[in-house]
């Protein structure tokens, strides 16, 4: 057993370990909205598995409830608990505010243009 130790880490002879989460560039972000002065932003880029991960809460969804959870859950994950906070604790949000800011997110959440409403 100790034996086994000694090779924990090390990779066999001719082979290169996979270095994973090095020299990640920092996202490009974009700004989704703007709450008293201050710009709120998501990446321009958005991890896919983010949008995976709603696709398929919401085919998991049994009830309305679900969906709404499904659909929650997606916002906080792309806003971030910053933004979501500024969103939910300002009391100069609107609600079409609100359905506006959505509708940016899901343009930029799920990969939506405005050329694809077309």
């Amino acid at each position: 057993m100790a034996n086994n130790r000694k090779n924990v880490g090390k990779t066999p002879e001719g082979l290169e370990p996979v270095v994973i989460g090095q020299n990640k560039k920092p996202a490009e972000k974009v700004t989704l909205f703007i709450l008293n002065d201050v710009e709120y932003q998501v990446p321009k880029k958005v991890d896919p598995r983010i949008g995976l991960r709603f696709a398929e809460r919401l085919a998991e969804a049994q009830t309305e409830n679900d969906q709404m959870v499904a659909q929650l859950t997606f916002v906080k994950e792309l806003l971030g608990v910053e933004a979501y906070r500024a969103l939910m604790d300002d009391p100069e949000v609107s609600p079409e505010d609100f359905d506006a800011v959505l509708e940016l997110l899901q343009q930029v959440g799920l990969g939506k243009s405005e050329a694809s409403k077309n």
